[in-house]
Protein backbone atom coordinates (compact mmCIF):
# COMPACT_ATOMS: atom_id res chain seq x y z
CA UNK A 1 0.00 0.00 0.00
CA UNK A 2 2.74 2.48 0.96
CA UNK A 3 4.77 1.61 -2.15
CA UNK A 4 1.73 2.29 -4.35
CA UNK A 5 1.12 5.68 -2.78
CA UNK A 6 4.77 6.62 -3.14
CA UNK A 7 4.64 5.56 -6.79
CA UNK A 8 1.59 7.72 -7.42
CA UNK A 9 3.29 10.70 -5.79
CA UNK A 10 6.16 10.31 -8.26
CA UNK A 11 3.60 10.52 -11.08
CA UNK A 12 2.54 14.04 -10.16
CA UNK A 13 3.49 16.72 -12.67
CA UNK A 14 5.69 18.40 -10.07
CA UNK A 15 7.92 15.28 -9.95
CA UNK A 16 8.00 14.53 -13.69
CA UNK A 17 10.80 16.99 -14.49
CA UNK A 18 13.02 15.77 -11.64
CA UNK A 19 12.47 12.13 -12.58
CA UNK A 20 13.18 12.85 -16.24
CA UNK A 21 16.44 14.63 -15.32
CA UNK A 22 17.47 11.69 -13.13
CA UNK A 23 16.84 9.21 -15.97
CA UNK A 24 18.80 11.41 -18.39
CA UNK A 25 21.70 11.74 -15.96
CA UNK A 26 21.82 7.99 -15.39
CA UNK A 27 21.70 7.30 -19.12
CA UNK A 28 24.51 9.74 -19.92
CA UNK A 29 26.66 8.34 -17.12
CA UNK A 30 26.02 4.75 -18.23
CA UNK A 31 26.83 5.50 -21.86
CA UNK A 32 30.10 7.22 -20.93
CA UNK A 33 31.06 4.37 -18.57
CA UNK A 34 30.44 1.78 -21.28
CA UNK A 35 32.41 3.80 -23.82
CA UNK A 36 35.36 4.01 -21.40
CA UNK A 37 35.13 0.28 -20.70
CA UNK A 38 35.19 -0.53 -24.42
CA UNK A 39 38.17 1.77 -25.00
CA UNK A 40 40.15 0.50 -22.01
CA UNK A 41 39.55 -3.22 -22.53
CA UNK A 42 39.19 -3.33 -26.32
CA UNK A 43 36.46 -5.93 -25.84
CA UNK A 44 34.80 -7.12 -29.02
CA UNK A 45 31.11 -7.94 -29.20
CA UNK A 46 28.08 -7.26 -31.39
CA UNK A 47 27.42 -3.81 -29.96
CA UNK A 48 24.55 -1.59 -31.02
CA UNK A 49 25.01 2.14 -30.54
CA UNK A 50 21.52 3.28 -31.46
CA UNK A 51 18.27 3.01 -29.56
CA UNK A 52 17.17 3.48 -25.97
CA UNK A 53 17.54 1.13 -23.05
CA UNK A 54 16.33 1.92 -19.53
CA UNK A 55 17.30 -0.44 -16.73
CA UNK A 56 16.50 0.16 -13.10
CA UNK A 57 17.32 -2.09 -10.21
CA UNK A 58 17.37 -0.51 -6.82
CA UNK A 59 16.44 -1.07 -3.25
CA UNK A 60 12.93 0.05 -2.33
CA UNK A 61 14.39 2.73 -0.05
CA UNK A 62 16.97 4.04 -2.52
CA UNK A 63 16.92 7.62 -3.70
CA UNK A 64 16.49 6.53 -7.34
CA UNK A 65 13.29 7.57 -9.15
CA UNK A 66 10.42 5.25 -8.34
CA UNK A 67 8.18 6.09 -11.28
CA UNK A 68 9.14 7.32 -14.69
CA UNK A 69 6.76 9.51 -16.67
CA UNK A 70 6.18 6.73 -19.21
CA UNK A 71 5.52 4.15 -16.49
CA UNK A 72 3.09 6.51 -14.80
CA UNK A 73 1.27 7.20 -18.05
CA UNK A 74 1.02 3.49 -18.81
CA UNK A 75 -0.39 2.75 -15.37
CA UNK A 76 -2.89 5.58 -15.58
CA UNK A 77 -4.14 4.68 -19.06
CA UNK A 78 -4.53 0.99 -18.25
CA UNK A 79 -6.38 1.67 -14.99
CA UNK A 80 -3.71 -0.01 -12.82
Amino acid sequence: MVWGLRFLLECLPSRTAANTRAILSLGLYSRAALQRLREETRIAYDEQTRGILHLHAGAPNSSAPRGTPSACASSASSGR
